[in-house]
């Protein structure tokens, strides 16, 4: 999903809730015609498959690494008034 590309995937573990409408799941004992029947489907429905692509980016977005790093340093850092820390005696610039 990070990549831009739609999913098609096993039911399996929590897959369904982190895939959600980003992407096609089958059944965890799919067999491989049924796999493939999926595959096709999104491969063969171009709007579909832009659409599913789309809505992974935004799902896997809130955990890019980026993202990850300016919420960690809000948190740390930014406080209510959103200025960093000094420490005493540290000379200000």
């Amino acid at each position: 999903m990070a990549a831009g590309l739609p999913i098609v995937a096993t039911d399996a573990g929590g897959v369904r809730d982190l895939v959600g409408d980003a992407g096609a799941i089958v059944a965890g004992d799919a067999s491989d015609a049924e796999l493939a029947r999926a595959l096709e489907s999104v491969i063969d429905d171009p709007p579909r498959r832009a659409a599913m692509a789309a809505k992974g980016r935004e799902r896997v977005a809130p955990w890019e690494w980026d993202a990850q790093a300016e919420a960690l340093e809000r948190e740390l850092f930014g406080g209510a008034t959103g200025e960093r820390p000094r420490c005493p005696g540290a000379e200000t610039s």
